[in-house]
């Protein structure tokens, strides 16, 4: 019986393999059961029905047993998986603030360095596109070992290259290595970190608190513009040799400093529930040997892109939007006010953290309303929300105006990021929830990595008279890089893009994070070979058999087609109504 998504695609007539369907040119990884989505729609909705508002028996569905009111989804986790959150969200956000570091510093270390935009800007991305190899390199023990100890190791390694940064910046050569090295530790703390803060919260709290943990980012971008606005004009006897000032690196030295505390607190937090059930498994087969499973990481790596590469390649494409979304209105930000806008570096710092602001709002309210409208129609909202700020984010000439446009810009840019953690969590296989998450996530943040000089490069291009340019003043500097025009084509695009990634995806709302017994079996390792006789934890029933597993105790395989209608009992529906 092929199970889907309650649509189907335009009919075509390519040939197809077991576990595609004669009408869908897709595999089943994005076939989902009817009974997730709460009837049929039109048989030629290429959406999926996302712009359906979900019934009443969906929304039930969609919120697990979560309450309405806020206050109380976000009084739901209790105790350690409190402290578990909150250290995930820490370590995500000393991860944001010692890499905007470097964004808030392009002015400066422009100056020191004698470079052009374009070069400091390089830094940005070099340091991006190394992430994708820390993902793997990173990822890949987690899962095996747990997240613990290697989560603590990044952060340390972290700490020591943001510290090293500063005593680089004499020799432009040596900062880049540094920034590259930084990039691959940098790569590894997402996914560590989402899976410590999301993986053993309850369903119902997922929603809410996927969108607060997203916005350690922005608050990571935010402390990091408090800090420049308020310490680093205040230090000047830092110089180098040419007498200008190196202030700006007490920003570097107070980030390695929070790094360092983050590597503490996760090396004193034990491993959570579901990996330590994960790790009795693994015993279980003979597979707790350091030795035999450090053989085995890479091996079990390679199964899972084999086995669920289409799901990686679609969460790799979105992320791809996700980030330029993102980086295309922050990475350059700040040089664009200095550029554009005529503005000083106190004020700049001042709408850096009112933007902010926004995106932490807007997180947090697209995260919490996931959890009842459902992930992808939020993340469609904040996406239009987004690119419908762009005119007034680059626009406005006044402080306000700026202020007020940046606000909003982050509102809806965040806002859109709030439930992807979540979300990759939901479709992860439940093996590689350290893995899959960040390797989608930084795999994807590597065409991102060219915003900054995407936009520097089409600054070169696309000019304007200079705001400060006067009568009498040198001709040679009255144009100017007109970088609001070049970032507003750029998230105009990316929006349109990322539109139609999330209406041709999927979403599994409200799945349980079971361990991976039946993901490994999948992997096809004689290693994983499941006990005999135990054929109720197999992917993919019989036809003749659809019911031998209850609904939510079902795996979710969406490679299978098979997915559970509801994961939550009625009794913890009516715990929290």
């Amino acid at each position: 019986m092929q199970r889907q998504l309650g649509i189907t695609w335009l009919p075509c007539s390519l040939p197809h393999k077991a576990g595609e369907s004669a009408t869908s040119p897709f595999p089943a990884t994005f076939q989902l059961d009817p009974s997730t989505m709460g009837g049929s729609l039109s048989k030629y909705d290429p959406t999926r029905g996302i712009w359906r508002l979900p019934d009443k028996k969906e929304r039930d569905r969609i919120r697990a047993g979560a309450p309405i009111n806020p206050v109380k989804v976000f009084a739901i986790p209790r105790g350690m998986e409190q402290i578990r959150f909150w250290t995930g969200w820490y370590c995500w956000m000393m991860d944001s603030y010692t890499y905007f570091s470097v964004s808030l510093g392009v002015s400066q270390l422009q100056r020191t360095l004698q470079r052009r935009p374009r070069d400091i800007t390089n830094g940005i991305m070099v340091a991006l596109l190394t992430r994708a190899g820390g993902a793997i390199l990173v990822g890949a023990p987690a899962d095996r070992y747990g997240r613990r100890w290697v989560l603590s190791g990044s952060m340390l390694c972290l700490a020591a290259l943001t510290l090293a940064t500063p005593y680089a910046d004499s020799n432009f050569h040596c900062f880049l290595a540094v920034r590259a090295l930084y990039g691959i530790f940098m790569g590894g703390v997402w996914g560590l970190s989402n899976a410590t803060a999301l993986e053993d919260l309850p369903v119902s709290a997922r929603g809410l608190y996927s969108g607060m943990f997203q916005q350690g980012y922005a608050a990571g971008n935010m402390l990091c513009a408090i800090i420049h606005l308020g310490w680093v004009p205040k230090v000047h006897r830092w110089t180098n040799e040419r007498g200008e000032s190196r202030g700006y690196a007490i920003m570097f030295y107070f980030g390695a400093g929070m790094a360092l505390l983050a590597a503490i607190f996760r090396a004193l937090l034990p491993e959570g529930p579901k990996f330590k059930a994960q790790r009795e498994l693994r015993k279980s087969k003979g597979e707790e040997s350091v030795l035999k499973g450090f053989m085995t990481i890479f091996t079990d790596l390679l199964g899972m892109l084999r086995h669920h590469w289409f799901r990686v390649v679609y969460t790799v494409l979105l992320m791809a939007g996700f980030n330029f979304f993102s980086h295309a209105s922050q990475d350059l930000f700040p040089k664009m006010l200095q550029n554009d806008k005529n503005l000083s570096q106190g004020n700049t710092d001042r709408i850096v953290i009112l933007s902010m602001l926004g995106a932490i709002c807007g997180g947090m309210i697209s995260g919490w309303l996931s959890q009842y409208l459902g992930r992808r129609l939020c993340m469609a909202i904040f996406v239009i929300i987004g690119g419908a700020m762009v005119p007034a984010w680059i626009l406005p000439n006044s402080f306000s105006g700026l202020a007020a446009g940046a606000f909003w810009l982050q509102f809806g840019v965040q806002g859109a990021f709030g439930p992807v953690p979540v979300y990759l969590n939901e479709l992860s296989p439940p093996a590689f929830r350290a893995t899959f998450p960040g390797l989608a996530f930084q795999v994807g943040s590597m065409p991102s990595s060219a915003s900054a000089t995407i936009e520097t490069k089409g600054g070169d291009h696309i000019q304007k008279d200079s705001p400060a340019w006067r009568p009498g003043d040198d001709p040679a500097t009255r144009r100017i890089p007109d970088y609001g025009k070049v970032s507003g084509i750029l998230l105009g695009c990316v929006a349109g893009y990322l539109l139609v990634m999330i209406c041709l995806g999927v979403e599994n709302p409200g799945a349980e994070f079971e361990i991976a017994e039946d993901d490994d079996k999948k992997m096809g390792a004689h290693r994983h070979d499941i006990e005999a006789g135990d054929e109720t934890n197999k992917i993919g029933a019989s036809a003749e058999h659809p019911n031998t597993v209850p609904p939510e105790k079902q795996p979710v395989n969406m490679e299978e087609g098979n997915v559970p209608s509801s994961n939550i009992s009625d009794e913890a529906a009516q715990t929290h109504a």
